[in-house]
């Protein structure tokens, strides 16, 4: 993962969307 900052990158960001379209559909 440490050689790979982009592919940690998209995880993370894929997980942040996942947490944000819970909000969303909470609200």
């Amino acid at each position: 993962m440490l050689n790979h900052p982009d592919l940690f990158g998209s995880a993370y960001l894929r997980q942040a969307e996942s947490l944000i379209a819970r909000l969303l559909s909470r609200a």
